[in-house]
């Protein structure tokens, strides 16, 4: 059973209406974000945790001419898939870390080192396995507010009586947050599997990815805020190919119908996990659920109904793609008997 304090916490992760649409950096595999569409004049990204790869940073960079300052103890230069783009990235060899040790950096070192004295808004993108609780936790409210859009990959272990202490840091955490920022984007990554708090029965993925957008950005009518969709048709499929895909459940929407979008990714990813993983033709019952969610869902806009029909011949140029093979296969038998 999941303690109280962390169910309270839990509802507000759950995704807000969006004053701007997402948009996905990043490349189509583990490493991409959905952002909010509010990238100008951000004056830096802070990225933790490169892992000798930084697909995010040169999109970032390239595409929005957003200067990227990245930290990463276990990546070295020499190994970075892509070299850094002069003027524009930076790397530092610490771990982010509160510890003060030689070999590590506080976020609000960083960030002074790197800005000065300049009160431009930020980006921060965090990946660091775990150390994002004492990280953010030990940064004050003032710098957090610096950063207008937060990425974060937020590792959340079931939790028992021997895990109280983990889990109070995390609702310290989503708690701080909350008061600056909210949570427009979540999605769960299929690395470490799930469990089921059995007071809200959301499912609660041991490894999440989260977007938040700094409050005072949400401006206008609250009619106009686009709908949070779980999971968005942009997200990535799955962050490990070996493991099927992971949702997070409609308990996470608050009572909000999950949209005929969202259930048709869910039916796409399944696809995609099948065709890479199982290479084989898939059962015609994924033909069958995806009519029958168009169905159930009475084509109610003709955007969906689009995206439905696309999804439904992306599955059917897979089962020629994979029967050609076989065909062949068999056709080479026939000739040689």
């Amino acid at each position: 059973m999941v303690p109280y304090t962390i169910r309270e916490s839990l509802i507000k992760l759950m995704p807000q209406p969006s004053p701007v649409k997402l948009v996905r950096i990043g490349g189509s595999k583990d490493g991409a974000y959905l952002v909010p569409d509010d990238l100008d004049a951000i004056q830096a990204c802070f990225s933790p945790g490169v892992n000798n790869f930084k697909d995010f940073e040169d999109e970032l960079t390239l595409k929005y001419g957003i200067k990227c300052h990245m930290c990463d103890y276990t990546s070295d230069l020499e190994k970075f898939k892509t070299p850094l783009i002069n003027g524009m990235q930076t790397f530092e060899k610490k771990w982010l870390d509160i510890d003060g040790g030689a070999d590590s950096i506080s976020l609000a070192e960083w960030v002074e080192k790197s800005c000065g004295t300049s009160h431009d808004d930020l980006l921060l993108q965090m990946d660091i396995e775990g150390a994002e609780l004492r990280n953010l936790n030990g940064a004050s409210v003032e710098l957090m507010n610096r950063f207008r859009i937060l990425l974060l990959e937020l590792h959340v272990p079931a939790c028992d009586s021997s895990q109280m202490q983990f889990g109070a840091d995390i609702c310290q955490l989503i708690d701080k947050l909350y008061e600056t920022h909210a949570c427009v984007h979540i999605r769960a990554n299929n690395c470490c599997g799930d469990f089921i708090d059995g007071g809200t029965g959301m499912n609660i993925p041991n490894v999440m990815e989260i977007t938040y957008l700094r409050r005072d950005r949400f401006t206008g009518e609250p009619r106009h805020m686009l709908p949070p969709q779980l999971p968005h048709p942009l997200d990535i499929p799955f962050n490990l190919p070996q493991i099927q895909p992971l949702h997070l459940n409609s308990n996470w929407l608050g009572g909000r119908k999950r949209s005929l979008k969202s259930e048709l990714k869910i039916y796409q990813d399944y696809i995609i996990y099948e065709s890479e993983s199982q290479p084989r033709i898939i059962s015609l019952d994924y033909l069958r659920k995806g009519l029958l969610i168009c169905k159930k869902n009475s084509f109610r806009d003709l955007s969906s109904v689009i995206y439905g029909f696309r999804l439904l011949a992306f599955h059917i140029r897979f089962q020629i793609k994979n029967l050609m093979p076989l065909l062949s296969r068999r056709q080479t038998t026939l000739i040689e008997s």
